[in-house]
């Protein structure tokens, strides 16, 4: 599946508060449908020596009547910075690992008990002030 085709880096920044790379690529294809993210990943991988895990692919969009499409890539340093950046289903595609979250009405229980305890001290305090004046 595409096994043919070459990658060309048309921008590389390195971005340090992410801890990542952030990478504009284009990519030929020839007599080949677009490739696979498995794919360029696997190459990406050889290019910058670092573990498939650790890299996200974006974006891959193909030009009608090239041979062409061009992609976003993200490298990061370790797999860390990657659940602390990115969105949850992407980090559990890479990773496997799922966040637990708890249910809707579970959540709205927990905020309303939160509003309530809060009018509750804040009431208990002017009582208290009134009492001493």
């Amino acid at each position: 599946m595409a096994a043919n085709c070459e990658l060309e880096i048309l921008l590389q920044k390195s971005n340090s508060l992410l801890s990542r790379k952030e990478l504009s690529l284009k990519i030929h294809h020839e007599e080949s449908p677009v490739p696979q993210k498995k794919v360029i990943t696997d190459k990406l991988s050889k290019l910058f020596q670092t573990k498939n895990d650790n890299i996200v692919v974006y974006d891959i969009t193909n030009t009608p009547g090239t041979h062409t499409s061009i992609g976003r890539v993200n490298i990061y340093s370790n797999q860390d910075d990657m659940k602390r950046v990115e969105k949850s289903y992407m980090v559990a595609r890479k990773t496997g690992e799922t966040s637990i979250r708890k249910p809707r009405r579970t959540r709205k229980d927990e905020r309303k008990k939160a509003y309530k305890r809060f009018g509750t001290v804040k009431r208990a305090m002017k009582k208290a002030e009134r009492k001493n004046k």
